[in-house]
């Protein structure tokens, strides 16, 4: 009896381990199947903005705001990686407005139509409202080109799976995905320029707005180390 005993446990012990055996396999594979799946892109680049010939000097160390004033508008410009934001100040005594159609990026000698805040992906492509400003209020949005903007396909596996999700591309390439010929791509942006062109309604007239950007200089984007 104690043999049949021991020969059951036996039995039960050296399944119970090949199933462990499985489970840490499978484990391993699938972290290397991920692995490779992801690789390694290296580090990102920052670039860092000026306005051209603003009103007010611009300090290009810094991250704050550009500048340009007139007598109709002020507005300050803050450049991010995906998007144009910004800060938009009627100073005349009448209501003003943001013709959005209108409104372009260009950047080497491409003109791109732009969209801004609150204005669904899926609809990026459509007509859109003049923003209207009142006398004496700002305006706080922010824009990016359409074309930048793309439904990644979802994937449904047994062992991963992510829905299908809108993303926005950067601005200027600024990940150089492991690639020489990116990495050089990144770097050769250094002093160009990109002009940003916004129609604004004053008192039923449309006045040209022509905002000129130049890239000071581009840098490894280093995170801080945690304390």
């Amino acid at each position: 009896m104690f043999i049949k005993y021991y020969l059951v446990l036996k039995y039960l012990l050296t399944k119970a381990m090949r199933s462990l055996y499985l489970v840490s396999l499978f484990s391993v594979l699938t972290f290397g199947l991920i692995s490779c799946a992801i690789p390694y892109y290296g580090p990102n680049y920052k670039y860092i903005y000026s306005l051209v010939e603003s009103s007010k000097p611009v300090d290009i160390g810094s991250t704050g705001a550009m500048h340009f004033e007139d007598n109709t508008i002020s507005i300050d410009f803050s450049v991010g990686r995906k998007q144009i934001l910004f800060v938009l100040k009627n100073k005349s005594p009448n209501t003003i407005k943001i013709n959005w159609d209108e409104t372009l990026l260009i950047k080497l000698g491409k003109t791109e139509k732009v969209m801004h805040a609150g204005v669904k992906y899926i609809d990026r492509n459509n007509a859109q409202p003049m923003s209207i400003i009142p006398s004496g209020t700002s305006h706080n949005d922010n824009f990016i080109p359409t074309e930048n903007i793309y439904l990644r396909e979802g994937l449904y596996s047994q062992y991963i799976s992510y829905p299908s999700e809108w993303q926005e591309k950067d601005l200027f390439p600024s990940n150089y995905l492991n690639k020489p010929e990116i990495k050089e791509l990144i770097l050769a942006q250094d002093g160009n320029l990109f002009r940003v062109y916004m129609p604004i309604v004053v008192n039923g007239v449309q006045q040209e707005y022509n905002f000129n950007f130049k890239i000071q200089y581009i840098a490894l984007d280093v995170k801080p180390k945690p304390n």
